[in-house]
């Protein structure tokens, strides 16, 4: 598979990082009834998950780098484009399996979760994406609304573009505040987290500090992902 290129995010993977194949594995729910009489009844409840994992290695000078640029994709936890051949899905990283025979050769197997397809077909209705642009623009908002991130005009309008799909490749305009406020977004992520993990010795914190901390970093957490999620959307099924 080292032709075409497959990407993940911003990182590309290069020579023995290549994978000669990609697996894909799904799972369909069943709940499976055994009956009195011996027989058993089987209801489908639709797919479950599915997950995309891939194999290579990372060799020479560069391999640690370039192993870090993938580590701290995973941390991000932030869903990610995914995309090989004609293929292209949304994933967040699940699991970077590293083998080190040296600092020079790191064979790897990454696994992904996949949360968003190119094929419409695939998008569960359930999605938070699958709503209009403005309830999806609305949402993010209203879970910046207890935190120190504000939207601007610009970067609202932004969003609203951005979900609504009604472009063949996304403005670039767009993109920018979008990507403009996610940034702000995760720097106050890691200000929060720095603040819950600094305190005076023998002058422990009020608890209730310490829950009002956690909720806003869990919602600054939910909206990144949500806002990370929408212009993931917004390259995925825009591809050509």
């Amino acid at each position: 598979m080292s032709t075409p290129l497959l990407t993940l995010g911003s990182f590309s993977f290069i020579g023995l990082e290549s994978p000669e194949q990609v697996l894909l594995k799904s799972k369909q729910r069943l709940a499976v009834h055994h009956l009195g009489s011996g027989s058993t009844a089987t209801d489908s409840l639709g797919e479950d998950y599915e997950i995309a994992s891939f194999s290579g290695v990372f060799s020479g000078i560069n391999a640690p780098a370039r192993i870090r640029s993938i580590e701290y994709l995973r941390l991000r936890g932030a869903p990610l484009l995914l995309t090989w051949g004609s293929r292209a899905l949304s994933v967040i990283i699940r699991e970077f399996e590293l083998t080190y025979s040296s600092n020079q050769w790191v064979p790897y197997r990454l696994s992904c979760f996949v949360v968003r397809s190119n094929d419409p077909e695939a998008i569960p209705s359930f999605d938070v994406l699958t709503a209009s642009a403005d309830i999806q623009a609305g949402d993010i908002l209203d879970l910046l609304q207890n935190t120190d991130v504000s939207a601007t005009c610009d970067q609202t309008a932004a969003l609203v573009e951005l979900a609504a799909l009604n472009y063949d490749t996304p403005p670039s305009d767009s993109v920018q505040q979008a990507t403009e406020l996610l940034n702000l977004i995760e720097s106050q992520i890691a200000a929060t987290l720095a603040a819950s993990q600094t305190g005076g010795i023998g002058a422990p914190r009020p608890f209730g500090d310490i829950v009002a901390k956690a909720g806003q970093q869990a919602t600054l957490v939910l909206a990144q992902n949500r806002l990370a999620g929408i212009t993931v959307r917004a390259q995925c099924l825009n591809q050509p």
